[in-house]
């Protein structure tokens, strides 16, 4: 037979207040309606992004360019450099390099380039990407992780 000290003794008042039930349903519901509000936000700011990175794109597209210095392409799309480092950074559409000011297109930003339709097969794309050695898997990759 073995014996156990109980945790809490009857005349021991409990460690911690315990909330009411109408105080726990009320913050929840607080909470929620500030998830959504959040969410929403943070949407907003994706979607500004992914416009900033497609203007970008479409300047690029127009110039012929594969890649230019991030303050030719905030003055050709009327943003502020720093903004648009991190709006192009955040799209995954393009990289800037810190150092030296060069914004060069991802890999999924090129698919986006050469794809004349959204029904395109995978090989269709790989040949017309001509300039860079891709396979199956990285365009997939590519892809998925957008």
């Amino acid at each position: 037979h073995m014996e156990f000290e109980p945790l809490l003794s009857l005349h021991e008042p409990l460690g911690a207040l315990l909330e009411e039930p109408a105080d726990i349903w009320a913050s929840s519901k607080n909470s929620k309606k500030q998830n959504r509000l959040e969410r929403a936000a943070i949407e907003d700011a994706l979607a500004a992004n992914r416009g900033k990175a497609k203007a970008v794109a479409e300047w690029m597209a127009e110039m012929g360019l594969e890649d230019c210095m991030l303050n030719e392409a905030a003055d050709a799309v009327e943003e502020d450099p720093d903004e648009l480092r991190y709006a192009l950074n955040a799209s995954k559409h393009f990289e800037v390099d810190d150092r030296e000011g060069v914004v060069r297109k991802t890999l999924l930003q090129n698919i986006l380039d050469v794809m004349d339709s959204d029904i395109e097969t995978v090989q269709e794309v790989i040949d017309k990407l001509v300039n860079h050695e891709v396979d199956e898997d990285m365009i997939r990759k590519a892809v998925s992780d957008s």
